[in-house]
């Protein structure tokens, strides 16, 4: 019994699985052709742990946004080092291929979401996205 316990992940650990996998599935069909079943699936957990890490499909989509810029601004800090428009131009290239996904995923959410707390949520993901960089 012991030796399973140690094999089991921790809910933290599942949780990443979980936010990597909602990440990609949501940058490639969108928010509302996802089900949280589908995130799930893709993470090889069980829903429940979905719902017992994000709360909601919302407090999943919330999450993936925020991971999404935070890979993006490390990416961009990572890389910008612009001596010229060309470097920038180049740079600038370099960080959307690492971050095509994330990208998208942003792209999906302006696109899509409608409701007026998701859109304020919106608004301060890209205030900071475009504070950092």
């Amino acid at each position: 019994m012991l030796a399973m316990a140690n094999k089991r992940k921790s809910l933290e650990e599942r949780k990443k699985q979980a936010l990597e996998a909602a990440v990609g599935l949501f940058a490639r069909r969108g928010f509302h052709r996802v089900r949280t079943r589908d995130v799930a699936v893709a993470a090889g957990i069980k829903e429940p742990i979905v719902f017992r890490a994000f709360g909601t499909k919302n407090g999943l989509i919330r999450e993936s946004l925020r991971e999404s810029s935070r890979r993006i601004i490390v990416a961009v800090q990572e890389t910008i080092r612009a001596n010229s428009v060309a470097d920038m131009v180049r740079d600038y290239a370099r960080i959307y291929r690492k971050t095509a996904e994330e990208h998208h995923l942003l792209f999906h959410a302006l696109a899509e979401e409608h409701s007026p707390p998701m859109r304020a949520f919106l608004r301060n993901i890209l205030r900071e996205y475009t504070e950092k960089i």
